[in-house]
């Protein structure tokens, strides 16, 4: 067994899952996540699992009912648009303006932040009786839900090995999707017949910190960790780094089994081709499942679209294209995020971050666009272009598995850079 960036330079004896070099290395503090016992990471892992489910139902939950708010509201489906695209903007904003405090200040304040604006946001739905309000409602709600499309997953990757993490962010992904959730990392695998050469032993303290009080560790505020950086600074870092399914049925089975191939299958995926790659793991070895994803996706939104437009029986669109799309959307995003922290690990927050920013502030502009679209081009044309959108955008995953290392390096200085600013301010 190696380390492909000789970064722990373990050696682990065994075959099977005992081949694993734990990436990270947990430390000797008993306070350290990775030293949870597996009971607590489970209790921790579904109370965020919970959490994100209810704060994104709160941003999602309208679509069934359009056709009654146009009634109580005496409104639009286009106002009603407008809506949504608010939701997604806020979204995107919150990412930016709570992560960076949940950094700063610990994340327990900003969780309880969050889960306050959602109530504020459904106290004031429940009074509404003008599309106005109902606006402040998706700006309070996508708000409070923007937790979920960042500081929900670091929260949670920070409990998992490298090598646990596809499994738990595509169960979050499954759940938490609103229509849409480095170096090489250093998991190794035992090749048979080779060795470790040139390994340190990983640097431990002499003698563990003592376990925090029940007291300490369920204080509001947590700055132990705390990014030591400005908070302008941390918001601002991650633009250096330069929609809407219904809980149908069949979106539900959909994500079942797109959860089940972004997180179980690629984590199979890379460990069977780690093996194949005398125990070294690289990270384009998962980007390997988005091939099924890119051409289901875009299979079930051409079902969906020209199925509807060519009158064909109502199981062709609504039933295997919601599957598919639901299904590529699942585990084509939990791919996605979970390769892009297994690259830049230590970056991990920021990327999110911009990631999500960016998706969401798209997602808006496609809510603002889609009626005008359908309008101009008609149903064919859309759902024509928009499947060939999904289709380039999905296979694009080809370009970093053959360029993947070189955009590392490439960006190593600065990520780099990055990490002694971090430990500097």
């Amino acid at each position: 067994m190696k380390d492909s960036e000789r970064n722990i330079g373990c050696e682990a004896p065994g075959r099977g899952e005992n081949d694993i070099i734990l990436v990270p290395q947990p430390t000797n503090d008993p306070s350290d996540p990775l030293n949870w016992n597996k009971l607590r990471k489970e209790y921790h892992f579904w109370l965020l699992w919970i959490w994100g489910f209810i704060a994104t139902v709160s941003v999602n939950w309208v679509g069934p009912v359009w056709t009654q708010l146009t009634i109580n509201l005496n409104t639009t489906f286009s106002l009603l648009n407008v809506s949504s695209a608010l939701g997604y903007l806020f979204l995107g904003i919150g990412c930016v303006l709570l992560q960076p405090n949940a950094m700063k200040i610990g994340r327990r304040p900003v969780y309880i932040f969050g889960t306050l604006l959602n109530v504020i946001g459904f106290i004031v739905g429940g009074i509404q009786d003008t599309v106005e309000q109902f606006f402040g409602v998706s700006v309070l709600t996508g708000l409070g839900a923007a937790l979920v499309d960042s500081l929900v997953q670091i929260s949670t990757t920070d409990i998992f090995f490298a090598h646990q993490k596809g499994t738990r962010l595509s169960l979050l992904v499954f759940t938490l999707k609103d229509q849409y959730t480095s170096e090489e990392t250093s998991t190794t695998l035992e090749s048979k017949g080779k060795e470790a050469t040139e390994s340190v032993e990983p640097a431990q303290d002499p003698v563990p910190p003592a376990p925090n009080s029940y007291w300490k560790h369920m204080g509001l505020f947590n700055i132990a960790h705390a990014d030591s950086r400005p908070l302008w600074l941390v918001t601002l870092n991650p633009f250096t780094l330069i929609t809407y399914l219904p809980y149908y049925g069949e979106a539900f089975i959909g994500g079942i089994l797109g959860m089940m191939w972004g997180g179980f299958v690629s984590d199979w995926c890379i460990l069977y081709f780690s093996r194949r790659n005398k125990g070294i793991l690289e990270p384009k070895f998962r980007l390997w499942t988005m091939v099924i994803p890119a051409i289901v996706n875009t299979a079930g939104l051409l079902m969906q679209g020209l199925g509807a437009l060519s009158g064909v029986m109502w199981i062709m669109p609504a039933g295997f294209g919601m599957v598919f799309i639901a299904f590529g959307i699942g585990s084509g995003a939990a791919i996605a995020i979970t390769y892009a922290i297994d690259c830049y690990p230590k970056m991990a927050s920021e990327a999110l971050v911009f990631m999500l920013f960016l998706r969401s502030f798209i997602g808006s502009g496609f809510t603002f666009a889609i009626q005008p679209w359908l309008q101009h081009d008609g149903l064919q044309n859309t759902t024509i272009i928009m499947s060939l959108i999904c289709f380039v955008s999905n296979i694009s995953f080809l370009l970093f598995t053959w360029k993947g290392k070189a955009f590392r390096e490439w960006t190593a200085v600065r990520y780099l850079e990055a990490q002694e600013k971090q430990l500097r301010v």
